[in-house]
C-alpha cells in the first residue's frame, strides 16, 4: 500500500447456475402445441378467424318465421344487418339481452331500427345464450353459446358455439322460452317509442308450463322429483369414462334428486382448458385452444353453457352422435399435443423456456443478472480485501427465472448516514485555534526588532518562539497539550508587551534627551542674544532720558503755545521711556537667567504611526485569553459525524484504520467511511 490508499467502493460479480433449482409443481409448455383450431364439425371457436358471426347470420338469413336470440350482449355489425334484413322479411324476432347489453342496444344508433319492431327484454339475471330460428318447423336451427354477439368473437379466444340437433333445440326453446316468458323484473321495448324509456316487463299473457329435464337437456333446477329424464338415466349408466375437458374447476359433478353425480372422474384422458386454476402434477395436460368442458364415456357430454347454473357442472348437454364424434377428436388432437404439461417435481433446467407457476405464466430465460446495490459491511474493515472476498446473501427471483444468474453488488464499508451532520466538536475546536491563532498574529505583528540598541535580540528571541508556537497551534487537538499552548501564548503575550513596555520606555527617554538638548541649545542662543542687546537698550534709555530732562526745563521756560507743545512731546517720550527700561530689566535678568527643561504633555514617540499598541494587547498587560478548551480531543484522523445520540468516524484512507480505531472507541463513535466513497 502507498501511503495514501484512497478508501473505494468494489465493484464484484458472482455467476450462479439455477439449472438444478427445484421448481415444484408447475406446467411447463409443450414444444409440441397443436394450434388452436377456429372449428370443428359443429363446434366453433371464439379467435381472431372465428366464424361465429358468420354462422349466427347465416342462420337468421335463413330464418322464415320466428327467431329467438338470447344474449349477454348484441353488437356484431353482421348479426344486427341480418336481424334487420329479417325483420324486412316478416320475420318475429325476440331478443333478451342481459342489462348491460340492453341499456348498450338502447344507445347503439345502429339498432335503432331494430327497437320497436322486435320484442326486446331485459335480462337482469345471467341466463342461456342460444340462437334459433324457426323452432317451430321441421327445418329449424340453432346455435349455443358461451361468447356474446359483439366483439369478443373476434378478439377473445375462451368462447365457443355449437350448432344444434333437432331434437336439442326442442328441448332448450322449451327451456329458453320459459325463461323469456317468466322474466317479471327489468324492462321492455315493444314500440319505438319506449326505446327512450323503457316500461317495466308486462305479465305473461299465459300461464307457463313446468319444465323438466329431457333426453338431451340436464339442468339441476329442471330434475322431476319421479323418474329420470332418458338423459339422466344415460348418465347415471356411465361407469367408465374414456376421457374429460375441464375448465377452471377440477370438480365435474352435478346433484340430481339431491345426490351428487360424478361427470368424467377418472377418465382415463384429461386435459384442461385452463391450467392457470388447476394445480399441476405429473399426468396432467392443458390447452388454452379447447375452450370446451366435456365428459366422454359411452356417451358424451358438455358443460359449461349455462351461465344461470351454480357451476359449469350443474348444467349438461348430452351430445348427439355427430357432436361426439367431434368432440372426440378434439380431445385426441389436443391430448396428443397438449400446450403445457404438468408437473409435480421438476427442475428449472429440465422446464423449457416458459411455465406456469402459481397460476401465473413465466419465460425462463437463459441468463439474467440481479443486481443487489451497493451492500455496506456491518463494521469497518481491516483493508479492502474484505470488500473482496464479502458476498451477501443471493436469493434468486421466483418470479424471474433463467438457468443462470449473475449477481452484481457494490460492495462498500459502512458509511455515515446522508441525514449525519458534522459534530460540533470540530467547529468547538475551530473556534478556540481561531482565538489563538489572532494572538498569534497580533504578536507576530507587534514583535518588530528595534533600532534602539539591546532590544534587537530580545524581539528575535521571541519571534522564534511564536513561529513555533504557530506551527504547533495545527497539530495539538488534545485538551491538556492544547491548554499547556494557550499558557504558553499567553506568556509570549506578557514578554512581548514587557519587551514593547521597556522599548517605549527607552524610547521616551531618547526623545526626551533630545529635547531638552535642544532647549538647552536654544536657551543658550537667547542668553547671548539677550547680553548683545542690553548696550543698545541702555544707550537707548539714557539719550531718551536726556532727551526728557531737557524737555522738562524747556517746559518750565515756555509760555503758552509753545508750552503746550512741549508738554504734549514729554507726554509721549514718557511710556516710550518706561518701556524701554522694563524692557531692558527683563533683558538683563533674562541674561543671568540659569537654564530649565519644559517637558511637553505628550512625548513625540507616542504619536509615531509606528507605534507597537494591538487591540489584543491593549496596554500589554491584558494577557488572558477568553476561551473555553473543548473537553474531547480531535480524532487524529477523519471527520466526526452525528445523528441523533449516535457518532460516526468517517475515514478516507485505509492507512488510518488503525489510528481511528483507537479515536472512535475514545469518542465513542462508530468507525466508518467517508460518504465520498458513494458518489
Amino acid at each position: 500500500m502507498s501511503n495514501n490508499t484512497p478508501i473505494e467502493t468494489i465493484t464484484n460479480e458472482v455467476k450462479n447456475d439455477r439449472r438444478g433449482e427445484a421448481l415444484g409443481s408447475i406446467w411447463t409448455a409443450s414444444d409440441s402445441s397443436v394450434s388452436r383450431v377456429s372449428h370443428q364439425g359443429p363446434f366453433l371457436f371464439t379467435g381472431e378467424k372465428s366464424t361465429i358471426a358468420f354462422q349466427v347470420s347465416d342462420i337468421i338469413e335463413t330464418c322464415k318465421e320466428r327467431l329467438f336470440i338470447s344474449t349477454q350482449s348484441f353488437s356484431d355489425a353482421s348479426i344486427i344487418n341480418a336481424t334487420e334484413d329479417a325483420l324486412q322479411r316478416g320475420v318475429r324476432v325476440y331478443m333478451v339481452i342481459d342489462s348491460n347489453g340492453f341499456e348498450a342496444v338502447l344507445k347503439n344508433p345502429s339498432c335503432s331500427a331494430l327497437l320497436g319492431q322486435i320484442l326486446l327484454r331485459e335480462r337482469q339475471e345471467r341466463g342461456l345464450d342460444l340462437v334459433l330460428a324457426d323452432w317451430h318447423l321441421a327445418d329449424r336451427s340453432g346455435l349455443l353459446l358461451t361468447s356474446p354477439l359483439d366483439g369478443t368473437i373476434t378478439s377473445s379466444s375462451n368462447g365457443w358455439a355449437m350448432e344444434l340437433s333437432k331434437n336439442q333445440i326442442d328441448e332448450l326453446s322449451s327451456h329458453v322460452q320459459h325463461e323469456f316468458w317468466s322474466i317479471t323484473e327489468g324492462r321492455e321495448v315493444l314500440s319505438p317509442e319506449e326505446a327512450k324509456n323503457p316500461p317495466p316487463i308486462a305479465v305473461a299473457p299465459f300461464t307457463l308450463r313446468s319444465i323438466q329435464n329431457g333426453d338431451h337437456v340436464i339442468r339441476v333446477n329442471f330434475a322431476s322429483d319421479g323418474d329420470d329424464s332418458k338423459a339422466e338415466a344415460a348418465l347415471r349408466k356411465e361407469k367408465n369414462w374414456q376421457g374429460q375437458v375441464l375448465g377452471n374447476s377440477s370438480k365435474s359433478s352435478i346433484i340430481l334428486h339431491g345426490e351428487a353425480i360424478e361427470v368424467g372422474t377418472g377418465a382415463e384422458q384429461v386435459i384442461h382448458s385452463s391450467p392457470k386454476s388447476v394445480e399441476p402434477a405429473t399426468g396432467l395436460f392443458a390447452h388454452s385452444g379447447l375452450a370446451l368442458q366435456l365428459a366422454i364415456g359411452d356417451e358424451s357430454y358438455l358443460a359449461g353453457w349455462d351461465r344461470s347454473a351454480a357451476g359449469d357442472w350443474h348444467s349438461i348437454l348430452r351430445l348427439n352422435i355427430e357432436q361426439a364424434k367431434a368432440a372426440k377428436a378434439l380431445l385426441q388432437k389436443y391430448s396428443k399435443s397438449p400446450e403445457w404439461v404438468g408437473h409435480s417435481k421438476i427442475k428449472l433446467g429440465d422446464a423449457g423456456d416458459k411455465i406456469i407457476r402459481d397460476g401465473k405464466e413465466m419465460t425462463i430465460s437463459t441468463t439474467q443478472k440481479e443486481n443487489l446495490g451497493i451492500i455496506h459491511l456491518d463494521k469497518m474493515p481491516d483493508s479492502a480485501d474484505a470488500l473482496h472476498s464479502h458476498q451477501p446473501p443471493m436469493n434468486t427471483s421466483e418470479t424471474n427465472l433463467a438457468q443462470e444468474c449473475t449477481f452484481e453488488w457494490i460492495c462498500a464499508p459502512p458509511v455515515p448516514p446522508s441525514s449525519s451532520s458534522q459534530d460540533s466538536l470540530h467547529e468547538d475546536w475551530e473556534k478556540v485555534r481561531s482565538e489563538v491563532s489572532k494572538r498569534l498574529s497580533a504578536l507576530n505583528e507587534l514583535n518588530t526588532p528595534s533600532i534602539i540598541p539591546g532590544f534587537g535580540r530580545k524581539a528575535k528571541d521571541l519571534q522564534k518562539s511564536i513561529n513555533e508556537t504557530i506551527e504547533q497551534l495545527e497539530t495539538i487537538s488534545e485538551p491538556k497539550p492544547f491548554s499547556d499552548l494557550v499558557d504558553r501564548v499567553e506568556g509570549l503575550t506578557r514578554s512581548v508587551g514587557g519587551n514593547l513596555d521597556d522599548i517605549k520606555a527607552a524610547e521616551d527617554e531618547e526623545v526626551r534627551t533630545k529635547l531638552e538638548k535642544e532647549q538647552r541649545a536654544a536657551h543658550d542662543i537667547s542668553v547671548n542674544k539677550a547680553k548683545s542687546s542690553i548696550k543698545g537698550l541702555d544707550g537707548r534709555l539714557k539719550k531718551m532720558s536726556a532727551e526728557l530732562k531737557e524737555l522738562t526745563a524747556a517746559a518750565k521756560k515756555a509760555e503758552g503755545v509753545e508750552k503746550e507743545r512741549i508738554e504734549s512731546d514729554i507726554a509721549q517720550l514718557t511710556p516710550k521711556i518706561n518701556e524701554f527700561a522694563s524692557e531692558l530689566k527683563a533683558t538683563k535678568e533674562f541674561s543671568t537667567s540659569k537654564f530649565k527643561f519644559k517637558a511637553p504633555a505628550t512625548l513625540p514617540s507616542s504619536n509615531n504611526e509606528n507605534n507597537r499598541t494591538h487591540p489584543f494587547l491593549g496596554d500589554t498587560r491584558k494577557t488572558k485569553l477568553q476561551i473555553k478548551i473543548p473537553k474531547e480531543g480531535l480524532p487524529t484522523a477523519g471527520i466526526l459525524y452525528v445523528e441523533g445520540n449516535t457518532r460516526y468516524l468517517a475515514i478516507e484512507n485505509w492507512e488510518q484504520v488503525e489510528l481511528a480505531r483507537k479515536d472512535a472507541e475514545r469518542l465513542k463513535a462508530t468507525l466508518c467511511a467517508s460518504r465520498g466513497i458513494l458518489e
